[in-house]
């Protein structure tokens, strides 16, 4: 796994806020050492182990991927509105997002409904 250790750590420190966790806390929930989580939160990281990032993500309910790369509607709804000259752009962008991440989430749930991606198949030619 290839991920930035100071975004991952941001983004950790904004799932367990969200939570209305302390550290203390969400080390008691994840079981997850108090002191790997104030390193990660801070960028320190030497590339945790998987089970350490899976407790992590499932603790504070949010998907592993989202936590090492992001969110990827996030990311273009942020795009969008850094392009944005008028109105209130902070309150637009972050109504817009967590409406985002919410049908992100009900895709996730309900999988039945979410389109599915089609990933064409490699064709290999033998020389």
């Amino acid at each position: 796994m290839d991920y930035d250790p100071t975004e991952l750590g941001r983004r950790l420190l904004a799932a367990r806020v969200r939570r209305g966790w302390s550290q203390r806390d969400a080390a008691e929930r994840t079981r997850v050492p108090q002191s790997t989580i104030t390193r990660m939160e801070c960028g320190r990281t030497v590339r945790e182990t998987l089970r350490v990032l899976d407790a992590l993500a499932a603790g504070y309910g949010e998907r592993l991927d989202h936590l090492l790369y992001g969110s990827p509607v996030r990311e273009r709804v942020l795009a969008a509105t850094r392009t944005a000259s008028a109105g209130d752009p902070e309150r637009a962008l972050a109504h817009a997002v967590e409406l985002l991440e919410f049908d992100d989430s009900l895709d996730a749930v309900v999988s039945e409904l979410r389109q599915q991606r089609v990933n064409p198949t490699p064709v290999y030619s033998r020389a």
